[in-house]
């Protein structure tokens, strides 16, 4: 039988970095956070900061930051 939520959220989640907050990017790091998983995210534009915060997400200062120690990397970039 397959853990529920609840008993997926009481065992050690690994934790994301994620790196874009775009269009699309904003959304798909909101879902992985609201799941319970520690994420920490860059994104080049200033003001995806604040919106990362009221998130309640990690933010990470460069790319490099996003990524070290990260169990999974996601990149949603344009570019």
């Amino acid at each position: 039988m397959a853990p529920t939520d609840t008993e997926e959220s009481a065992t050690a989640r690994p934790s994301v970095g994620f790196i874009g907050l775009g269009a699309m990017g904003m959304g798909m790091a909101s879902c992985i956070l609201a799941k319970g998983f520690k994420v920490r995210a860059h994104d080049v534009r200033s003001e995806a900061r604040e919106a990362w915060a009221q998130k309640g997400g990690e933010w990470a200062a460069t790319p490099a930051e996003a990524a070290s120690g990260c169990g999974a990397l996601v990149l949603m970039v344009v570019n």
